[in-house]
C-alpha cells in the first residue's frame, strides 16, 4: 500500500464519457479511517444512455498536490428507471367521492426500487397557486412483496378521500395534479419525478336529497302522488335519473321510473295497489356505464293503505309496578280490542309496556311494542293475533324497560 502518512484527502471523480471529461463526486476528509464510499449515481438529462464510465479515487496532500491515482476499468451506466402517466394524461374532470384510475407506465429496471410514491397537490384559484404535494399512495417492497413493486403499474383513488375537509362549497372546482416517482433502500430518487402535465378539475360531490314522501305519509293506492327530490353538486356525469318504491323498509325494491334530464327533480306517481306500513322511496342518479353517482332514501317509513280516515293511538302502562301490575289487564284489553270488527276506514294502534317476572304468557317479552289492532276471535291469545293475524309495525318497535 505505501506511506500513507502523507495523505490528506481522496477525492472521487467519475467520467460519463469513457474518460474524456470528469465530473466531480465527493471528498473524503479522513480517508484513512475508510476505503468505500456508497455513490447515488445521478441522471444528466443530457446524456446519451448506457454511458461508458470510469471512477477516478486521487489522493492529495495537505498542500493539495496529487500524490496518488486510480483509474477503474470502464462500466457501463444504464438509462434509468422512469415512470410516465398513462391516465390521466390530459385535463379531465372528476368529481368528489368519486372512484377514479391512476395508471402509470415504466421503462428501466425496478429490482433498486424499494418504494413507489403518489402524491397529488391541488390548486383553489385556477392554478395561480398551490398547496404542498399531499401523501396519496406507496408500495413498499418490504410490505408488498417483489411480485407488486416489480409489476405494479395503476391506483385506484376515490378522490379526496379523508380530505374532503379541505375544500368548502366556495372553492369548487379546484385542479389537481399527480406526481409519482420511485425510491431504493437509501431513501435516494431511482427515477426522476412523473407529474401530470394537465392538471385534473374537480367538481364538487354530487348530492341527492328526497323530499317527499320522506316519513309519515298515507297514500291511496290508484291516486297520484308528487315525488320530489334536490340535487346539488356537479350533474355533468348524470345519465339516468331512477326512481324506486320499497314496501318492506328497504329490503327489496320496485321499479317506478328512469329520467334522463337531471334538472327535472319531481315525478307524478301513480300509486300501485299495494298495502303497507313500510313502505320507502328512493331516487338515485348513475352515469353512462350504469355506476352510482349518488342516492337518497326517505328518512322514514310511509304508508300506501286503503285510505284510513281515523288512526287511533292506545297507550296502556303494563309495567307500572307494585303489588298488581296492569300487565295482565292490559293483555286482555288487547284481547277485547281485537275482537271488535272495525270500519275500515280506522286503524287503531296499540303501544304496551310489559314487566318482567308477572306474566309470562305470549311471548313473555318485557320491552314496548307498537302493534296494529286486527280482528281476532280468539280472546285467548293476544300475542298470536297481533303479530299473526294482526300486524307488527315495522320500524315502529319501541325498546323500553
Amino acid at each position: 500500500m505505501g506511506d500513507t502518512s502523507k495523505i490528506d484527502k481522496v477525492k472521487i471523480w467519475y467520467s460519463p464519457d469513457d474518460g474524456s471529461s470528469w465530473r466531480y463526486i465527493t471528498t473524503i476528509d479522513n480517508p484513512l479511517s475508510t476505503t468505500s464510499y456508497d455513490w447515488w449515481i445521478p441522471y444528466d438529462s443530457s446524456l446519451t444512455y448506457p454511458l461508458n464510465a470510469k471512477v477516478k479515487v486521487y489522493a492529495t496532500n495537505s498542500s493539495g498536490d496529487h500524490i496518488a491515482e486510480a483509474i477503474t476499468d470502464t462500466f457501463t451506466i444504464n438509462p434509468p428507471l422512469t415512470f410516465s402517466f398513462v391516465h390521466p394524461v390530459s385535463s379531465e374532470i372528476w368529481q368528489t367521492d368519486s372512484l377514479q384510475r391512476i395508471e402509470w407506465s415504466s421503462t428501466g429496471d425496478r429490482s433498486q426500487v424499494r418504494r413507489i410514491k403518489t402524491w397529488f397537490r391541488y390548486s383553489k384559484d385556477n392554478g395561480t397557486t398551490w398547496s404542498d404535494w399531499i401523501w396519496l399512495k406507496m408500495y413498499d417492497r418490504d410490505r408488498d412483496g417483489d411480485d407488486v413493486i416489480e409489476s405494479i403499474d395503476h391506483y385506484y383513488w376515490k378522490v379526496f378521500y379523508a380530505y374532503e375537509d379541505l375544500f368548502s362549497d366556495s372553492d369548487y372546482p379546484v385542479l389537481v395534479q399527480l406526481k409519482l416517482y420511485a425510491t431504493d433502500y437509501h431513501g435516494h430518487y431511482v427515477t426522476t419525478e412523473a407529474i401530470q402535465s394537465e392538471p385534473i378539475t374537480v367538481q364538487p360531490p354530487l348530492k341527492i336529497t328526497v323530499t317527499s314522501p320522506n316519513g309519515g305519509e298515507y297514500l291511496t293506492p290508484g291516486s297520484t302522488y308528487t315525488i320530489t327530490w334536490n340535487i346539488s353538486g356537479y350533474t355533468g356525469f348524470i345519465q339516468y335519473i331512477k326512481i324506486k318504491y320499497s314496501t318492506d323498509s328497504g329490503n327489496t325494491w320496485k321499479y317506478v321510473k328512469t329520467l334522463t334530464d337531471p334538472s327535472i327533480t319531481s315525478y307524478d306517481w301513480t300509486i300501485p295497489d299495494e298495502n303497507s306500513y313500510s313502505c320507502l322511496i328512493k331516487v338515485y342518479a348513475t352515469d353512462a356505464n350504469g355506476n352510482y353517482l349518488a342516492e337518497d332514501v326517505s328518512d322514514s317509513i310511509f304508508t300506501i293503505g286503503s285510505g284510513a280516515k281515523w288512526t287511533v293511538l292506545v297507550y296502556m302502562d303494563g309495567d307500572n309496578g307494585g303489588t298488581y301490575p296492569l300487565e295482565g289487564a292490559g293483555i286482555d284489553d288487547i284481547n277485547e280490542m281485537e275482537q271488535v270488527n272495525l270500519p275500515s276506514d280506522v286503524n287503531v294502534l296499540v303501544q304496551f309496556d310489559r314487566i318482567a317476572g308477572h306474566d309470562s304468557s305470549n311471548g313473555d317479552w318485557t320491552t314496548t311494542r307498537r302493534y296494529r289492532i286486527i280482528h281476532d276471535n280468539d280472546p285467548n291469545h293476544p300475542e298470536q293475533s297481533s303479530r299473526g293475524n294482526g300486524l307488527l309495525l315495522p320500524r315502529c318497535y319501541f325498546r323500553g324497560t
